[in-house]
């Protein structure tokens, strides 16, 4: 709202006839007066009833219908990856924060949901007819980003003042008058130095013209109780709300007139103390009254306000401020007697997900109060394709892990990692899925959505156990894929895997405060062959037990999946399948966080002499001996081994025996001579077009002989993971 007020008022009482100048005419009051003052009420009930939200100031705001894409001349001024206000488009749900592009432009991060655009209020700094004004959404909730239409109404504009105060600064040189004020408003004896050699920008008092902050020639953001006398902070008066330090050091604020106010867009954020585990860093004046400290652990946030049970604030991650907001309610159902939360990921593809693994078998908490989920379920997407932002709604709260619509790992996970001597009486397992159906290993990787959504979660958790005084872990992650990519090379997928592994380990330390590795538990797919027309092998399968192999104490293989049932589509395995499979990771993992590192069973030495090749395994349940078992997986033929040579006599496997402890040897047609190659292979290679599972996929009959069982019965053996492996 500018002056449509005072110009109705002009209009309506403007001089009348000669014969009675005073006499406004009735008609004009009522349609002129009455309408623009109806206009303006209805303008700020709408603001009244939505909460006001103010967003970093954009560049430019738009006068007229634009294309949302490619750079371009708004409001005079030409863009560059500029942010700027959308407000008159002729399709008014297009309306929004944007950040312009060579390409499609994309709505800012913090204004592309209905929370964050409903009362979304902005400063504009540049441009011909906009610079110095702010406007405000005024639409009301509820919103739907893109379909609902958006209107901005100005609120302020502060453009004249900006005119004012440049018309001033032009009858001088710049440093004569800054020098001038800082002589004028303090003496050389207070040891500031001259205004030009001390301070870029300051902020005056409005009583007696004295500095109430400023950011000094170093950059250095400087505080009146800092100059003047310690306590709290002097700006009450002046600012809605500022951050500052410990010392008072004032951050960045939103004044009354001024608006947002930081370091002239270049906060140093290096000059703050960001240790994780320290609490009351930055502090939050609110309301004008209030000095609030930030306890609530969150790594790299100033808190700005509190309603209700949200929390607003703003984090700095690697130097960029984002507006954030989170509920701080935090409601877990843990028992009192837990003080750690041991966060577990789980992340890929439909197999991870749970999908066509139905009914779910596991629809009773798994371990009460110790085993525990996020509020919609396993899979925090709930009902939504998992490349979309999770929403905020998914997890507001901690309740007892259990499936529902399906059967994911995640339940069995938190069952295996809560078992009777497994985690600490005093810590919860909490098992969290993001994986998305039918997506290549690119799609999931870092800088995809089901990514972020997996980090803001590990951060989002963080945040909970934080608000309940909680240590809180996150370190482990299964990743359950690889289907999508089974045309990659044992190198290209090794690739992968060791890229994952490595940009988790850097991006979960920015949310848990702790450098380290990331470990990352994979299994082996095991159902290529009813992908289309595959051939019979795969290198996937290989690179997954290499990438363990490989680099121990950062990757593990958990086990091949040869031995558990499928539906009828042969891809996806039944609820019981699923619910074993997560049994076998959640054992892997809980001896891994015990000290003992999972390995596989795997040939770990495979050994020629002559016709007879002895080989060696390792891995598994080292206290047990290995066995051949063709009643739980059917024998594919020579129990799934193969011999591979390039040169020598060609021979063929004539007999496998059990010869030794944890040792079996291979007997050859022939003695193959000198080959420039040889190699064993194991449920190396299957029938194309075959479903996957124990009894048509490919296969083998070498398992261990542990006692372990899942849940319900079930029995885990470790079974022999797909293999090709060097004879020497």
């Amino acid at each position: 709202m500018a002056d449509e007020v005072r110009n109705a008022f002009d209009t309506v009482y403007s001089d009348g006839p000669s014969s009675n100048p005073d006499e406004p005419s009735k008609a004009e009051i009522r349609s002129v007066l009455g309408g623009t003052i109806q206009t303006e009420v209805d303008k700020l009930r709408g603001l009244i009833t939505s909460s006001t939200q103010w967003k970093p100031p954009v560049d430019l705001a738009t006068t007229a219908n634009v294309a949302l894409s490619g750079e371009q001349t708004i409001d005079g001024v030409q863009t560059s990856g500029s942010d700027v206000l959308v407000k008159n488009q002729a399709a008014p749900a297009q309306n929004g924060i944007y950040t312009t592009a060579a390409g499609t432009w994309e709505r800012r991060a913090d204004a592309n949901d209905a929370s964050e655009i409903v009362g979304a209020a902005v400063f504009i700094r540049s441009g011909t007819v906009n610079a110095g004004k702010q406007f405000v959404c005024g639409t009301p909730a509820p919103i739907t980003i893109g379909s609902t239409a958006l209107a901005f109404t100005e609120i302020a504009d502060q453009s004249a003042l900006n005119a004012t105060l440049a018309e001033k600064a032009d009858e001088v040189p710049f440093a004569d008058f800054l020098r001038e004020s800082r002589e004028n408003l303090f003496p050389a004896a207070d040891g500031q130095g001259m205004m030009d050699e001390y301070w870029q920008t300051v902020f005056l008092a409005a009583a007696d013209g004295s500095v109430n902050a400023g950011i000094t020639r170093d950059g250095v953001a400087r505080f009146a109780s800092t100059l003047e006398a310690p306590g709290i902070p002097a700006l009450l008066d002046d600012y809605l709300w500022v951050v500052v330090t410990e010392a008072n050091d004032l951050v960045f604020g939103y004044h009354f007139e001024n608006g947002w106010v930081d370091a002239l867009g270049a906060l140093d954020v290096q000059a703050f103390d960001r240790v994780v585990s320290s609490v009351s860093r930055v502090f939050a004046v609110k309301d004008g009254e209030t000095v609030v400290p930030i306890t609530f652990g969150e790594n790299n946030a100033f808190a700005v306000g509190k309603a209700g049970s949200d929390i607003t604030y703003v984090e700095d991650i690697a130097g960029t401020l984002t507006a954030e907001r989170e509920d701080v309610s935090a409601e877990t159902s843990l028992l009192d007697t837990v003080s750690t939360v041991i966060y577990h990921a789980l992340h890929g593809q439909s197999l991870s997900d749970g999908t066509s693994s139905t009914p779910a078998i596991s629809t009773s908490a798994v371990r009460p109060g110790r085993a525990v989920m996020f509020n919609v379920g396993p899979a925090v997407r709930g009902n939504l394709d998992a490349n979309v932002e999770t929403p905020r709604e998914n997890r507001l709260s901690i309740i007892d892990l259990k499936e529902s619509s399906r059967e994911t790992p995640a339940s069995q996970i938190g069952y295996e990692l809560t078992q009777v001597g497994a985690l600490p009486a005093t810590s919860a397992a909490m098992v969290v899925g993001t994986g998305r159906s039918g997506t290549a290993y690119a799609g999931l990787k870092k800088g995809t959505q089901p990514y972020a959504n997996l980090i803001s979660s590990i951060r989002r958790a963080r945040i909970m156990a934080g608000l309940n005084g909680l240590v809180y872990e996150a370190k482990t992650v299964s990743f359950i894929q690889g289907e999508d990519n089974i045309s990659d090379s044992l190198a290209t997928y090794q690739g992968h895997l060791e890229e994952l592994q490595a940009d988790l380990s850097g991006d979960v330390a920015i949310y848990t405060g702790v450098v380290g590795d990331v470990l990352l538990f994979v299994d082996q797919i095991s159902n290529w062959t009813k992908y289309g027309a595959m051939p019979p092998t795969s290198d996937v399968p290989l690179a997954q037990l290499q990438a363990a192999l490989a680099n121990p104490g950062k990757i593990f293989c958990v086990c091949p999946k040869y031995f558990l049932s499928t539906v009828s589509d042969g891809i996806h395995l039944t609820a019981q399948s699923s619910a074993r499979l997560g049994a076998y990771h959640g054992r892997a993992v809980r001896q891994t966080l015990a000290g003992t590192p999972w390995l596989p069973l795997h040939i770990s030495s495979a050994v020629r002499s002559g016709a007879t090749i002895v080989l060696t395994y390792a891995g598994g349940d080292p206290s047990t001996d290995i066995s051949i078992d063709t009643t739980l997986v059917s024998n594919p033929g020579s129990n799934g081994f193969e011999w591979v040579q390039v040169g020598g006599a060609a021979q063929t496997i004539t007999s496998i025996t059990k010869t030794g402890v944890r040792q079996l040897t291979i007997g050859l047609s022939g003695d193959p001579g000198a080959p420039s190659s040889q190699q064993i292979g194991y449920a190396r290679t299957g029938l194309s077009g075959a479903n996957g599972g124990p009894t048509t996929g490919p296969r083998g009959n070498i398992r261990d002989n542990s006692t372990d069982t899942t849940a319900y019965g079930d029995p885990m053996h470790n079974w022999a993971c797909h293999q090709l492996i060097n004879v020497s």
